[in-house]
């Protein structure tokens, strides 16, 4: 499927004349009248959006306000000759505001007329202090020195500072240093910089101040991204949250999701365990599908689909969060599950040359272990004693010791911004020899040309990642390995009855499913090459005054190179067509895979403003292009173990009749995705807003018959405190919106029949064995988008000027056509899984995120602030199905295999563990558990009809507690983050929690453990816990050091973390974090399996130094 632009855009040549014609006559009407004309206070009042921390000319300010307000400007040209450049921070400053900001350092001043012009003249009678703005007082005789920073130390240059009560004034320079003559020693200075609250500090004969500003609580001057654009906050009509880097979480954090979690209501950032190899699970408002993509769409400076891999958390700005329909239907089918949009830091901050570095160490150890039995009881329970003493734990296991570096270097000079970094992270895991190494580079770098018309606009990043893997059920196995048994062999041959060399040396006991824990990683080399790169170029041009043309290509692509081999003494190395303890003298793998995503983007972006009426529309359309190669080969029976992987073709496996121990393979598969899009955003005074936007999409991944989707929204939003005149309400706006977004299955050939060799399947043909050529899908040429229709009603607060401030949000959201795998009868079906449209889910949920400044001293403060979100997921309707009602999730061995134990019904919530009802041990010390008709059967006799609903693996809500405090230089930040109402089974307890099971493994002590138990398995309610946690996430105390005597040092600060430091919860198992999916996918969460790597606790030191 190809897709194809068929018009050009117009040509602009004939407008541009034609502004130029009226820009003429402009200029000399106004020539003629401003010396008539009077001070217009409502244009001076006029809000101009900034939408990035930028450094501009008096002429490229000029030129914003003309673009925003439509005022003219009349001018001496050779002023701009000796004009400072200015800084600005992103957010709103007012049109009277920004021109005293541009003029009065060169002592010049402005008048407004009523024909539209804005006449900038020379003030009379002005005295100058080496280039700071001060008014001529003969009676200022005390002066006062001073620096200006926000709370992370970062300088505000450009910050205003007014005498109060006077004109007196001055502007800090670019290293936020200000000096100002009073004439008095107890006066007050008023200190202000867009984006932050003012503050007022008395003078009180101090000679030398350090001041520091707090951004602005109320935020509404603020603007936030959304897609393709930026909006003020205080028209935003959706349930969006930015997140600033000064909110990160920070310490042991190495992916970009690990920055927000516990700080947005209504997202879960959730990871089970340690493993510097597994990233974390995101859910955005709960569930919103089955079968397709559940996690939210991430959007990287603009480029749709940015991997998380190829950004560095030390890079990044800011992160918007689009959480409901209104918002993310502008990215159609991808924005289905919520929108994070990330932007990463570039050079429009800087006023000269800025070097960043910043590094900080980790130490990293297991936070808990669940509880074995001791030596004694072991071995009295049937252990086999071996006669040594061997701490298996201490053998596999390491403190770990990370090292993170980062490198920036950025500037900003006539017209030229950049921003080049480097990061390298060197991260060990907590088992021996798992150790990864990460190389990120980034540059971001723009160019404005003719006039600032045209801005250029390129991204480049790199990053490779080396990983020494390890077999990670390590751990597991040391937990539960005879505490005897000696690491290397120590009997003979004539004991063993074979070679003691068999297993490399190691000792085994052969027993099932239980290996040498030291053996497995030993004995086996697993390495992997990870590469990702992306180039993004961006031109807009502004073709005639209001309307921007904008140009967009990404090109991102992904790289993974997997090598492993397992010795010939290795009983676990098993994969590709080999089992767990079958030895085959040595096999040898490689994988290789490439993807490759490129996208094309072109809008048209018009803005006007009809009396008190601001409009913005927007164009536009887009192609992406996916595609994936993959290639594997594997090989057995080598003669020497020296040559790893590198040499497959020695292995023997390939002559063995059948290849029944040698695999090959490959596939490639492709995606295509075409859109045409458009939004109006509409702001009446400032105070009424209302946006609508429109998305049809065509995917590959349908059928001709349903390759186009429509997805829409519309959203409104009124300022109410501009409506109503209430008391210490300083903000109350309340956001009203519905969006249809949809969604593609994530199988890029789903409605189509696939075949596949299957090696397991062999035909005898012409007196040879060949695998078969067999279906692996089934048609279907009706499947169709899923499709998500929400509505939302929020509303955004601030009182007592900006000390208590906040959201609350409702949403109900209904998916529809749920995509889904099921089961069908074969025959008639090719294949006994099908992908269908099945049904319908209901979600509704409330979030409330809530900041409060409990204290707002000069040397001491305390933020506070409470994030809450609860939402339920009901599958309310199943269709194409036979029954309403069927059980997932294969609970598996030891004990429990084909024992299912998740119920999907309609109109029940998802999550459901079922179980049936323990009711006592019985004489024999066996677990006995109700019958559905109330009579007492042993568990393992229960049949599927016996089960009641033991607990739900979904939380029923999630709280975070955030304090921030700061005295004088040091500064203290904790993270509590609770969940609660979720269940966990916990399959270790139920399954190797049992003392019958000494004589194959040391057995686990839970809290229903029974020293008298006669079970080896068991399977009932009790197993089923209440996982409910309130945990310390993070703790940061940092300190910034007086640099006044460091010289070009503009920033020091020095920084300590704990990360997962406390868990409270009453979970007998190692850690309470929910599990939103099962082996059987996401509709089976709650599931504690024996295969999770142990959680971890860490501390780490850091320091940032900005020259």
């Amino acid at each position: 499927m190809k897709f194809k632009l068929t018009k050009r855009p117009p040509c602009p040549w004939g407008k541009v004349l034609l502004h130029f014609f009226m820009k003429s006559i402009i200029f000399l009407f106004c020539s003629i009248s401003f010396a008539l004309s009077s001070l217009n206070g409502e244009a001076q009042n006029a809000e101009i959006i900034i939408d990035a921390d930028m450094t501009l000319t008096i002429k490229q300010a000029f030129r914003l306000i003309n673009k925003q307000t439509d005022y003219k400007f009349v001018y001496r040209h050779d002023l701009v000759k000796v004009a400072p450049d200015i800084d600005l921070k992103k957010g709103v400053i007012k049109a009277g505001e920004l021109l005293d900001k541009c003029l009065s350092p060169i002592r010049f001043t402005y008048n407004f007329t009523d024909g539209g012009t804005i006449i900038v003249k020379r003030k009379q009678a002005e005295a100058v202090n080496t280039g700071q703005t001060k008014l001529k007082d003969q009676n200022m005789q005390y002066q006062v020195n001073g620096t200006i920073t926000d709370k992370e130390g970062i300088p505000l240059p450009g910050a205003n500072i007014l005498e109060k009560g006077t004109t007196n004034g001055t502007q800090a320079d670019f290293d936020g240093n200000f000096s100002i003559k009073l004439d008095k020693e107890d006066a007050t200075l008023v200190i202000s910089y867009i984006g932050f609250a003012s503050k007022e500090v008395s003078v009180n004969g101090q000679e030398n101040l350090n001041i520091i500003l707090e951004e602005s609580a109320a935020g509404l001057d603020e603007v936030v991204v959304v897609g393709y654009g930026v909006l003020k906050q205080k028209e935003v009509t959706s349930a969006i949250v930015s997140v600033k880097e000064g909110s990160f979480n920070r310490g042991n954090l190495n992916s970009a999701e690990q920055l927000l979690s516990g700080k947005v209501a209504g997202l879960t950032v959730s990871k089970q365990g340690g493993s510097p190899q597994q990233g974390s699970t995101i859910r955005l408002r709960g569930l919103t599908t089955f079968g397709a993509n559940t996690q939210p769409l991430i959007v990287i400076d603009g480029v749709i689909g940015g991997s998380l891999n190829n950004v560095d958390p030390n890079d990044i700005s800011s992160i918007d969060v689009l959480k409901d329909a209104s918002a993310g239907a502008i990215y159609g089918t991808r924005g289905s599950s919520g929108v994070i949009i990330i932007t990463t830091k570039s050079g429009n901050t800087q006023r000269r040359a800025q070097l960043d570095i910043n590094a900080y160490t980790v130490l990293e150890d297991i936070s808990k272990l669940p509880k074995t039995a001791s030596v004694d009881d072991f071995l009295a329970n049937g252990g086999q004693q071996y006669g040594s003493s061997t701490d298996w734990m201490d053998e596999v296991t390491r403190t770990a010791v990370t090292n993170v570096y980062n490198v920036a270097f950025s500037n900003n000079s006539e017209g030229t911004s950049y921003r080049a970094s480097v990061n390298f992270r060197d991260i060990e895991g907590i088992i021996k020899d798992q150790d990864q190494t990460v190389l990120n580079t980034r540059l971001n770098i723009s160019q404005k040309l003719f006039d600032d018309r045209l801005k250029l606009t390129g991204i480049m990043s790199f990053s490779r990642e080396n990983f020494d893997l390890v077999d990670e059920s390590a751990l597991r196995q040391a937990l539960l390995w005879n505490p005897t048994a000696p690491v290397f062999e120590n009997r003979s041959s004539a004991e063993l009855g074979r070679d003691p060399d068999l297993f490399g040396g190691y000792f085994e006991t052969q027993e099932q499913d239980v290996f040498n824990p030291v053996a497995m990683n030993a004995l086996n080399t697993r390495v992997r090459k990870d590469k990702q790169s992306l180039i993004n170029f961006k031109a807009d041009f502004e073709v005639i005054d209001n309307l921007t043309l904008s140009a967009n290509y990404s090109y991102q692509v992904s790289s993974r190179l997997d090598g492993f081999y397992s010795t010939s003494g290795s009983i676990t190395g098993g994969g590709r067509g080999l089992q767990a303890g079958q030895q085959v003298d040595g096999r040898a793998e490689r994988f290789s895979s490439d993807d490759s995503d490129q996208l094309y983007e072109i809008t048209a972006t018009y803005s006007n403003t009809v009396g008190e009426l601001n409009y913005t529309v927007l164009g536009g359309y887009g192609y992406q292009e996916q595609v994936s190669e993959e290639f594997w080969a594997t090989n057995t029976g080598f003669i020497t173990d020296g040559i790893l992987w590198n040499n497959l073709g020695l292995g023997l496996g390939l002559s063995n009749d059948g290849g029944a121990i040698a695999r090959l393979g490959s596939n490639k598969s492709e995606s295509l995705l075409t859109s045409y899009f458009g939004r109006a955003n509409f702001s009446y005074q400032g105070t009424y807003n209302l946006s609508a936007s429109i998305r049809r999409e065509a995917s590959s991944r349908f059928g001709a018959n349903n390759r186009w989707g429509n997805f829409w929204a519309v959203s409104g939003s009124a300022n109410l405190d501009d409506i109503f005149e209430i008391e210490n309400i300083d903000v109350l706006k309340l956001r009203v919106g519905y969006g249809v977004t949809g969604n593609t299955p994530i199988q890029r050939y789903a409605f189509q029949e696939i075949l596949g060799a299957n090696p397991n399947n062999l035909g005898y043909v012409n007196g040879d064995y060949i695998p078969a050529v067999e279906p692996t899908s089934n048609p279907n040429p009706d499947l169709k988008w899923e499709e998500k229709g929400e509505f939302n009603v929020g509303v955004d607060f601030s009182t007592f000027k900006g000390r208590l401030s906040g959201s609350l949000d409702y949403f109900n959201r209904t998916t529809s056509d749920l995509l889904n795998t099921i089961d069908v009868p074969s025959p008639p079906n090719l294949f006994p899984r099908t992908l269908v449209n099945l049904g319908k889910l209901e979600t509704n949920g409330f979030e409330a995120q809530v900041n409060l400044a409990l204290i707002d001293k000069e040397d001491f403060t305390w933020d506070f602030g409470v994030i809450f979100d609860t939402n339920k997921s009901k599958l309310a309707k199943f269709n194409n199905l036979e029954s309403s009602e069927f059980l997932t999730e294969n609970l598996g061995t030891p004990g429990f295999n084909n024992l299912l134990a998740t119920r999907v019904k309609e109109g029940d919530v998802i999550g459901n563990i079922m179980a049936p009802r323990f009711s006592r041990f019985d004489e024999n010390n066996k677990a006995l558990v109700f019958t559905a008709d109330g009579n007492e059967v042993l568990a393992a006799n229960a049949s599927p009809d016996d089960f009641v609903v033991a607990g739900n693996g979904l939380p029923d809500f999630s709280l975070s507690l955030n304090n921030t405090f700061t005295y004088k230089d040091f500064d203290l930040n904790f993270l509590w983050r609770g969940v609660f109402g979720h269940s966990l089974a916990n399959l270790p307890a139920s399954k190797l929690g049992h003392p019958v099971r000494a004589p194959q493994f040391r057995y686990i002590i839970g809290d229903f453990f029974n020293p008298d138990d006669t079970d080896d398995s068991a399977w009932h309610t009790e197993f089923v816990e209440k996982a409910s946690f309130l945990r310390l996430d993070n703790i940061t105390l940092g300190y910034n050091v007086d640099v006044e005597k460091l010289g070009a040092i503009s920033k020091f600060r020095l920084y300590a973390t704990g990360n997962n430091l406390i868990t409270v919860t009453s979970y007998s198992g190692v850690d309470p974090e929910p599990r939103f999916s099962g082996i059987s996918g996401i509709l089976a969460p709650g599931y504690d399996r024996l295969s999770n790597y142990f959680p971890t606790r860490s501390f780490s030191l850091g320091v940032n130094i900005i020259f």
